[in-house]
């Protein structure tokens, strides 16, 4: 039984005001086994986004496409939240959220909007590197995480963000089951 203490001794800082800079990973040695299988399941994961990446790049997107790569985002956010990997939930986290707008219509899909998903990618890719050596070197993702949320905030009117009471609004009527429609 592994109780009610986490497996992982919560995560140092270095003293700056980001939680995200320089995160040092210390895993307990009765927790190696489930590190050992979260990499294998995350290093699958991103596999899988990348192959999902390249044929959005190749043939262009398409709804199933992006919920296939929000529940991958979604997978590699729980398992990391529940390792204690803070920055790689958090750009999971900014990655799912974008998709999740994509997918529903409330921003809108251009030039801009691709390449951060790639970037997202490769900085858990160097993350799960970071990991798997023991490293503590895991770099700051504050830039990746800003341009997926800057990304998130824009609406289908061009630039200009939703609005909190819109979105909100929205958010609203969708979680009460109803359908939203988007007229341009």
């Amino acid at each position: 039984e592994l109780g009610t203490e986490s497996p992982l001794k919560p995560e140092q800082f270095d003293g700056t005001p980001s939680d995200l800079e320089k995160p040092v990973l210390q895993v307990r040695d009765d927790m190696r086994h489930l590190l050992q299988a979260w990499l294998a399941d995350t290093h699958e994961e991103l596999d899988a986004l990348d192959a999902l990446l390249l044929v959005w790049e190749k043939n262009g997107h398409t709804l199933a496409l992006l919920g296939d790569c929000f529940r991958l985002f979604h997978r590699i956010k729980g398992s990391s939240a529940s390792m204690g990997f803070t920055a790689m939930t958090r750009v999971a986290h900014a990655a799912e959220s974008l998709l999740a707008c994509l997918r529903d219509g409330m921003c809108r899909i251009d030039a801009e909007t691709f390449p951060p998903f790639f970037a997202a990618r490769d900085y858990l890719v160097g993350c799960l590197d970071c990991v798997r050596k023991g490293s503590a070197d895991i770099p700051p993702a504050h830039d990746v995480i800003a341009t997926l949320e800057h990304l998130s905030r824009r609406s289908m009117r061009g630039d200009e963000p939703l609005g909190p009471d819109e979105t909100a609004s929205m958010r609203q009527l969708a979680d009460e089951g109803n359908t939203i429609w988007k007229i341009r």
